[in-house]
């Protein structure tokens, strides 16, 4: 078949924001074949039902919206509700504040696979910002590009201009019955669990191809109490994924952690000033030195230069309380999706 069907999937809650933007990218695609979207909405309490039906009654050449629901509100499971019930040869992993900023993405996804030997089981990319950001957003994601925030830690953080197989992606398009073998998504990650479907795929000796020059937005949380929340969740699944696979922790991904303890004992020896005390605040104020100069590394921009190690602080410690709580009270979600 010259141009299979392909299934894009979506979990969802309340995503009346961004979903309408997200899907306008999708059937605007300029693919020949079928497009299938598939959204698992998690019961969403605003407009998003509304706007997916209304998308339902274009009735679009093509293209298909088809509406599922997730009562348990669980990405992973919603991302299986998605899969199981996809038709096409190829599915998309994909977010609902996600949009496809080049009209020719499917189109390459599905040539790259149609041409790849089965083991290469998915091709994709990482996404970039948006243009239209609040400042949170735009520092933060100047922020992440650091090495201090992760990137270039991680293989798939890289920046890479060639095609290179990687150990995860955050958009991938999956070969769909095999996806389906692997019984797709573990649900109890309820966050990272493409990074834990990545891990797990490779272990059985499949690869992933990143695609270069491929431009997908994701819109960054707008706000620093979400960044607050995002990291906290963030750093409280990873323990998840060390319990499952201890040998995928990255050793980095241990320094928010210790970080925090840092930062507890110092505020502890504040209590009786000693030289103990000036040491470890002497630990801060150096810190602080390399987030400026990690910083300063990535962008010019003196008030990102100058609030960066504030953010950083507010990001390693998040991360950090959420990979403490994680050790002590790990949450683990249920259901087989």
């Amino acid at each position: 078949m010259k141009n299979p069907k392909v299934s894009i999937l979506i979990p969802c809650l309340n995503g009346e924001k961004s979903i309408a933007h997200s899907i306008n990218s999708m059937v605007n695609q300029d693919y020949k074949g079928k497009i299938e979207i598939i959204v698992a909405d998690g019961n969403s309490i605003d407009n998003t039902i509304n706007i997916l039906k209304q998308f339902q009654n274009e009735k679009i050449k093509n293209r298909e919206i088809i509406l599922l629901n997730n009562p348990k509100k669980s990405t992973a499971i919603g991302r299986n509700i998605c899969l199981f019930n996809a038709t096409g040869k190829y599915s998309l992993n994909f977010s609902s504040h996600m949009f496809l900023s080049q009209k020719d993405i499917i189109t390459k996804f599905v040539n790259e696979l149609e041409n790849l030997p089965e083991k290469i089981i998915a091709v994709g990319a990482n996404p970039t910002n948006p243009r239209k950001e609040n400042f949170i957003q735009k520092i933060t994601s100047t922020l992440f590009k650091s090495v201090l925030a992760g990137a270039n830690n991680l293989q798939q953080n890289r920046s890479n201009n060639k095609k290179t197989f990687v150990s995860g992606l955050t958009v991938g398009m999956y070969r769909t019955e095999l996806l389906k073998e692997q019984k797709g998504f573990d649900p109890k990650f309820w966050v990272n669990q493409d990074s834990e479907l990545h891990y797990r795929l490779i272990k059985k000796g499949y690869k992933i191809l990143f695609i270069p020059n491929i431009k997908i937005s994701q819109v960054k949380r707008a706000s620093l109490k979400r960044l607050v929340k995002q990291m906290f969740r963030y750093g409280r699944a990873i323990v998840l994924r060390f319990y499952k696979y201890p040998k995928s922790i990255h050793p980095f991904q241990a320094g928010p952690a210790l970080f925090t303890i840092y930062v507890i004992l110092t505020l502890i020896s504040l209590i009786e000033f000693t030289q103990l005390t000036k040491l470890l605040i002497s630990g801060i104020v150096l810190y602080t030195i390399i987030c400026l100069i990690s910083t300063l590394i990535i962008t010019r921009n003196l008030i990102y230069i100058l609030l960066s190690p504030a953010f950083y602080f507010i990001m390693h410690l998040s991360y950090g309380i959420g990979t403490i709580v994680g050790i002590f009270k790990p949450q683990i979600t249920t259901g087989d999706g």
